[in-house]
């Protein structure tokens, strides 16, 4: 048995069971008042822990008290406080008398705490018998049980959960069966008592409670109204909470229906922007088409312009060189008739020359031939012997003449 976790437990009962007395035994401490009384000590929840917080106990007013009155509705709702105090408790220990007569109400505490706490109570049950003398052997105690009927039903009703204490010298190996019990019902403390129609049972209390007409009831006829009572509340909760179930589902549905409308638009906006796309796609295609064929036509009509253009130019390149050659072949004959006139003006000069010279040397042969100087050509037929008829001939004295000017 684990002694470090934490346990929460709720003692009930009906009034001097010895549930205080009970609770000081498991904390090992005087937590609650549980002096002698010939009137209910506990008329209100109180809660003690031990030392390490490990152990929570609840002590709750006991049930049918002379001084809590005949409603069952209020006692039931002063109990239903405990859940306040110690939420989600692990184990509910019923508290029983063993040296005491069972009664009408001993057996119709089970009842009034099946509408407090709900069916669920049983689940988390552990009776537990007080002022049980330590000598009596287990054995003889279970064969005790055995006798009532009343008892064994509600024993097997809480599981077969039970256990014995006497409260004024408590043997700590019935207090460790408790305990082992607790953490039984409580699978190690993992499971906690819970009910899901809490509220139904509150609701349906505090509204018998304020009813002074309840109160003329007996106990057993009061507890057999709030049972009626609070299964109609739970089976309307319950049809209240398929109803929400069901519009919940709805509301699903239809926010599916509405996803899936959202959906199909979607899917219409995306097809016709999709169509929108193709065409303008279309459009842009047969444009670039028609801007493609232009100008393709405009780049044919270019090129043969260019292919134009260059014919013309080829054949003013070859008119140029043609009219180049022209006048270079112009040139040359140009060049040529200026050298031959230069060559003519120069013969007609050296023939002028030759003509002179000659002239004057005949005329220097005359000269010396009849005595007088002249030239010195003249002077080479005198000296040659000649006086006017020497062996020079006009045609010596011209190549004379022209070696002499030129």
């Amino acid at each position: 048995m684990s002694h470090d976790r934490e346990r929460r437990i709720v003692i009930v009962g009906k009034t001097g069971n010895g549930k205080s007395s009970l609770g000081n035994n498991l904390l090992e401490k005087e937590a609650f008042d549980c002096r002698r009384s010939k009137k209910a000590v506990t008329t209100s929840c109180a809660v003690g822990t031990t030392t390490d917080n490990k152990k929570k106990i609840v002590d709750t007013p006991g049930l049918f008290s002379p001084t809590a009155g005949n409603n069952v509705a209020k006692q039931a709702l002063d109990i239903l406080v405990s859940l306040n105090i110690c939420n989600n408790p692990h184990a509910f220990l019923l508290v029983m008398r063993d040296d005491c007569r069972y009664t009408e109400e001993e057996l119709s505490t089970a009842d009034v705490l099946e509408i407090t706490f709900g069916p669920e109570f049983f689940q988390h049950a552990i009776v537990v018998f007080t002022h049980v003398e330590n000598k009596i052997t287990d054995q003889e105690f279970e064969d005790e049980l055995k006798e009532s009927n009343e008892l064994t039903s509600l024993i097997k009703k809480c599981g077969n959960r039970v256990a014995r204490i006497e409260n004024t010298s408590a043997d700590s190996a019935h207090i460790n069966r408790i305990i082992s019990y607790v953490d039984q019902v409580s699978k190690e403390g993992n499971v906690k008592y819970l009910n899901i129609y809490e509220n139904c049972h509150k609701e349906v209390l505090q509204k018998m409670a304020k009813l002074e007409r309840f109160n003329s009831k007996n106990a057993h006829e009061q507890v057999s109204s709030l049972s009626k009572k609070i299964k109609r509340a739970i089976e309307k909760e319950e049809e209240m909470k398929e109803f929400r179930e069901r519009q919940q589902e709805l509301e699903k549905r239809e926010e599916s229906v509405s996803k899936r409308e959202d959906s199909v638009s979607k899917r219409e906006v995306s097809v016709s922007e999709r169509e929108k796309s193709v065409r303008k796609r279309e459009t842009e295609t047969k444009t670039m088409r028609e801007e493609n064929v232009k100008k393709e036509m405009e780049n044919n009509m270019m090129l043969r312009e260019i292919k134009v253009d260059k014919k013309e130019i080829d054949v003013r390149k070859r008119n140029i060189q043609q009219e180049e050659e022209e006048v270079k072949e112009s040139k040359k004959i140009a060049e040529k008739e200026k050298e031959n006139a230069i060559k003519v003006t120069e013969s007609a000069k050296k023939g002028m020359m030759v003509a002179t010279v000659a002239s004057g040397v005949v005329a220097g042969v005359a000269t010396a031939a009849s005595g007088g100087v002249a030239t010195p050509l003249g002077w080479a037929f005198a000296k040659a012997g000649a006086t006017g008829v020497a062996a020079v001939t006009i045609s010596s004295a011209a190549n004379w003449v022209t070696q002499r000017f030129t």
